[in-house]
């Protein structure tokens, strides 16, 4: 039976390829960049990094459905039992820029159910996996979240959304992948993403890492996420620490 440490092994090769294109790399040349539809940029780089990880999931897992920012969805994968979701590099802008907080998200999902993850952050040295009912870890060490009673100031993360709330001061300081291991690790308590341009593939890796961790995971309402589904009905991704998370939800619901 396939185990993850050989998946593991083709998404630190994807790392490695990412980081032959990191600006500033020795060798790293010009990085070709281009737009999608919303604006948002795709270098060669995502391309490349979803070009290993696609092969390795069709070798390794034959038969699974693959989910991928960078790959139109086959017909009938929403009817799959088993379906991988993919960011090949989450936070593009990051990458092009020269900002180190940049990742590589996968995750499998099986009947809309998170089973496992990996965040890896090439740049960092930072590779987070977890499995449902097995625990997170970053580099081998176990993740916990921080165990906490409240929400602190400057303590919750929030993209897209114009919260006026003083826990709500981390408004998009770093990236998003990142800021999920932030919380994984007991670094903040909170966040909330509005999905305007994030999908899927943002959250549903870095959803079980924060779980396994001891934390949250939620939509705007407080109803657990299918991933994998076919559906949009979510419009925001909320995620905590866990002790009060409903206060979390209350807050950005008295912010709307």
């Amino acid at each position: 039976m396939t185990t993850y440490a050989e998946l593991e092994k083709e998404i630190r090769h994807a790392g490695k390829v990412l980081m032959d294109y990191f600006p500033g790399t020795a060798g790293s040349g010009t990085l070709e960049v281009s737009h999608k539809e919303d604006e948002s940029p795709v270098s060669e780089a995502d391309y490349a990094a979803n070009e290993i990880l696609l092969a390795a999931v069709a070798s390794l897992f034959p038969g699974d459905g693959v989910y991928s920012e960078e790959t139109p969805p086959a017909e009938g994968l929403f009817e799959k039992e088993r379906v991988w979701i993919i960011d090949p590099l989450d936070g593009t802008r990051s990458f092009i820029h020269g900002k180190e907080d940049f990742s590589i998200l996968i995750g499998l999902s099986v009947n809309h159910v998170m089973h496992y993850g990996v965040m890896y952050f090439p740049a960092l040295d930072l590779f987070c996996r977890a499995e449902k009912g097995k625990g997170a870890s970053v580099n081998g060490s176990p993740l916990g979240v921080v165990d906490g009673s409240s929400f602190s100031t400057d303590s919750i993360y929030v993209r897209n959304t114009s919260i006026q709330d003083e826990r709500f001061a981390l408004q998009g300081k770093m990236d998003s992948g990142y800021a999920f291991y932030q919380l994984a690790s007991g670094g903040i308590e909170g966040l909330v993403i509005q999905l305007t341009h994030h999908r899927e593939w943002d959250y549903a890796a870095p959803s079980l890492i924060v779980e396994e961790a001891g934390g949250c995971v939620s939509d705007e309402a407080g109803n657990t996420i299918p991933y994998a589904s076919g559906t949009t009905a979510v419009e925001a991704v909320c995620a905590s620490h866990g002790a009060r998370h409903a206060d979390l939800l209350a807050l950005l619901e008295a912010s709307n």
